[in-house]
């Protein structure tokens, strides 16, 4: 009998992005569990019978990771806990299902997507992105200061005070996210990871040819990033000079111009 194919569902789908997709998905699980059910009890297909359950849990597990945005902040690390315990304790049912035999890929992919899904929802936070065509950053120290006071215990990074950022560009990031009130001109956007602004110039280097935004963890591009640490686990790390910001902003203002810097996302 020719087994079925587990379900998949992708750590990036969610509740708002991929309704179709969770249907689809509810239906492969049911015809997979249907399936199952007529294999053998003994040999590979009754490993495969045995693998529905811890299937349909890892995917479970992906799919609310993908949602969990709606958590409230203060309830998340103890639901990415459960979510750590539960995988974990899927992917050690599959690997005792099929000791001495190599997982089959799918199975291997259904695992990936889980341990991605959780990396991602750890690294959940909320950026602010600017709405306008030209925003110039303010100092962040006092909304610094604010998150601190407030009992805000991660990650707080933004443009230095006089950084002239463009409709597109992330002017701050916060992890884990919290209910903050952005900058006027900017608006909150969850994320799954911190994205960085990396100001590229043009081949003589007298004027700006791009504003590029990349995840951090990915391959370090040419630049000069524009997101700086100002909170890292909960202590203010910066402060800035009123004169140093000043001079900063004429400089991109000769690079600049009055014209708008095209920003791309990677």
């Amino acid at each position: 009998m020719q087994r079925p194919d587990p379900p998949r569902f992708t750590p990036d789908q969610t509740l708002d992005t991929a309704p179709v997709a969770w249907a689809a998905l509810l239906s492969r699980w049911t015809d997979f569990a249907r399936a199952g059910v007529a294999f053998p009890a003994e040999g590979e297909g009754g490993r495969w019978r045995a693998s529905i359950a811890p299937v349909i849990g890892l995917q479970a597990v992906t799919f609310a990771l993908g949602d969990i945005g709606r958590v409230a902040e203060a309830d998340r690390p103890a639901a990415l806990d459960i979510a750590e315990v539960l995988i974990r304790r899927d992917i050690s049912r599959l690997h005792e299902i099929w000791r001495g035999e190599e997982l089959h890929p799918e199975l291997v992919s259904l695992v990936d997507d889980a341990r991605m899904a959780l990396a991602a929802a750890r690294g959940m936070g909320v950026e602010w992105v600017v709405d306008v065509e030209r925003f110039l950053a303010p100092d962040p120290v006092a909304r610094a200061r604010e998150l601190v006071r407030a009992g805000f215990g991660g990650d707080f990074y933004a443009a230095a005070p006089g950084t002239i950022l463009f409709r597109g560009a992330p002017a701050a990031w916060l992890a884990p996210g919290v209910e903050a009130a952005p900058w006027e001109g900017c608006v909150a956007a969850p994320g799954p990871g911190m994205r960085q602004v990396y100001r590229q110039l043009n081949e003589s280097g007298d004027a700006v040819a791009r504003d590029l935004v990349r995840r951090m963890d990915d391959t370090l591009p040419a630049g000069r990033p524009l997101l700086v640490p100002v909170v890292e686990e909960g202590k203010l790390v910066a402060a800035f000079d009123a004169g140093e910001a000043e001079r900063w902003m004429r400089a991109q203002e000769r690079l600049v111009g009055d014209g708008v810097v095209r920003v791309e996302v990677e």
